[in-house]
C-alpha cells in the first residue's frame, strides 16, 4: 500500500520534469557517449534558459 502511495506522490513531479529532461536529451546523449562536450554545453545554455523561465513563472 505504501509503495502505491509513493507512486501517486511521484507521478506529478515526474510529469513536470520529464519534458525538460527529454528536451535536453542529456541523459540519453551522455549515456550513449555521443559527442558529450557539445551536448553538455548546449544543455547548460538550455538549462540556464529554462531555469530563468521557471523562476519567472513562479
Amino acid at each position: 500500500m505504501e509503495e502505491e502511495e509513493d507512486a501517486f506522490v511521484w507521478e506529478p513531479q515526474v510529469a513536470r520534469t520529464a519534458p525538460l529532461v527529454h528536451g535536453h536529451g542529456s541523459p540519453h546523449v551522455r549515456g550513449e557517449g555521443v559527442m558529450p562536450l557539445p551536448a553538455q554545453q548546449h544543455k547548460s545554455e538550455r538549462e540556464e534558459h529554462l531555469l530563468g523561465e521557471e523562476l519567472e513563472a513562479r
